[in-house]
Parts: C-alpha cells; structure tokens; sequence
C-alpha cells in the first residue's frame, strides 16, 4: 500500500491506528486529525469528549469551524457541521450569532434553522436569516423583466426567505471621481426601483423586500454577498450577457456559494 493511501486510513481510523499503518502524520495533518477528533472521538449525543473535542466552550467551537473549512471542501464541511449538531447535540453553534455567522450553509442547517426559529434568542434571528439565504431578482431594461419580479417573488415566497431587487447602474465618465454623483445616483437608482416595486409589494405583502442599486455590476453585488444568496433570478436578454454568469467570471463569483441560478425568457423560466 502506498504511503499516500496509509496517511489516509490513518487519518480516517485516528490516533489508534498509528501503529498498524505505521505512519507518522505531519504537522499540518497532524491539525486535520485534531479537528476530525474533536468531532468523531466524542461520546455520541452526550456533548462530552473522551479527548479534546468541541465540548460546550464557544470559542473552541468557532476555531473548529473555522478549521474545518480551512481543511475541507465546502461539501465535507457541510457533514462535519450536520454531524457536529447530530452527534454532540452542539445546538450552541446555531443559537450564537457568532458561531452561526460561521458556519457553511447547506439545506439540512437551513432545516435545523427553521426548527429553531420559535426558541432562538432575537438577537441569533438575524444572522440566521443570512444563512439561510436569499433570493435575488436582478432587474434590467430587458423584455423578461417583469418576468424575472414575478418569477423572484414566487420563488421568495415559496422558500420563505426575503427577496432583494437589483438594479445596476454606472456614473458618466465625467463624474467618475465625484463621490456626491455616486451617492446621489445610487439613491435615484434605488427610488425608480422602488416605485417600480409598489404594485408587486401589495400583491405579495409578506414577502421581505427591498431594492438594491449597485455601481458597477451585478457580479460585484455577488462577490461581496454570494453566502447569503440562495437563488439569482435574471432575464436571458440582460445587458452583459448570461455567460458573464454561468461562464469563468460567475464562476469565480460564486464558486462557493450554494446559489443557484434561474434564466427567464420574457414568457418561460429555464
């Protein structure tokens, strides 16, 4: 057996293993093992640890988090979490505004979330609604506009998250460096999307949402928010093209992001 195969049954089986592999782990995964320990060596449902594990100390638990996904891809790291609450009863993680702000969303935390909600202090309340996420309809001067409100409040709607509305605007050349300009256009923006948001606020009353106006482009809003967006709503037609979305630059944008993207013709949804 290669020695590659051995550093990794020996991660997998723990400390106890060392001898049979004969493998002495490095320093650096000698850290992995530990946050695999804290985890997988505990007394299952109890939340007390035959070693050093996650215990009930909140910071141990936030740099174990924080370990995890430095190590892991997102998709492992969404397990160690599930099995975190599963196995060690750790519900401190989603009732702490600052463990729940670092934790990888996934559906079954999303599901965990909602169970919470009723004993969940209102302080937590805030940081959940961003991990569980949001839907964002980006709207434009395109055909599927009105398309793409209808089809983004649906959607808020039916998975009970807030909605945002996007619009992207850019500043003349002229008044590229005017800090006032961008202000001041970035609040024009905003008012003509919410005036063309009134009718679709009255007929769904209890979806939560706002307008959005960005300088620049649809991509930098994504960046700067891509963890707490669920669904991108946008229109085939759209100014920049879909490939900006679904090619190498929405790619890097979102390539760690649980979003998913949904393309409206000006009659159809894709």
């Amino acid at each position: 057996m290669s020695d590659e195969r051995l550093r990794r049954w020996r991660l997998v089986l723990g400390s106890e293993a060392e001898e049979e592999t004969g493998t002495t782990l490095s320093a650096a995964d000698r850290s992995v093992d530990a946050a695999l320990a804290a985890l997988y060596d505990a007394e299952e449902g109890s939340g007390t640890q035959r070693a050093s594990g996650l215990g009930s100390s909140a910071p141990r638990v936030a740099r174990w988090l924080g370990d995890i996904r430095q190590y892991f891809p997102n998709t492992v790291v969404q397990v160690m979490q599930r099995d975190a609450v599963e196995r060690l009863g750790i519900t401190r993680m989603l009732m702490e505004p600052e463990l729940l702000g670092a934790v990888e969303p996934d559906v079954h935390l999303v599901s965990t979330l909602l169970a919470l909600n009723e004993v969940m202090p209102e302080e937590t309340k805030q940081t959940a609604r961003d991990v569980v996420g949001r839907v964002v309809a980006e709207l434009d001067r395109s055909p599927a506009g009105e398309g793409v409100l209808r089809r983004g409040f649906e959607e808020a709607q039916l998975r009970g998250v807030p909605l945002r509305v996007l619009t992207a605007w850019q500043l003349r050349f002229t008044d590229i460096h005017d800090g006032g300009a961008l202000a001041d256009g970035t609040r024009l923006a905003e008012a003509q999307l919410d005036r063309r948001l009134a009718k679709w606020k009255k007929r769904y009353a209890e979806v939560d949402v706002h307008a959005v106006a960005v300088h620049g482009s649809t991509l930098n809003f994504l960046t700067e928010n891509a963890r707490s967006i669920q669904l991108l709503v946008v229109g085939r037609e759209r100014p920049h093209g879909i490939t900006e979305l679904v090619g190498p630059p929405g790619y890097a944008a979102l390539h760690n992001a649980a979003c998913s993207v949904l393309i409206c013709e000006t009659q159809n949804v894709l």
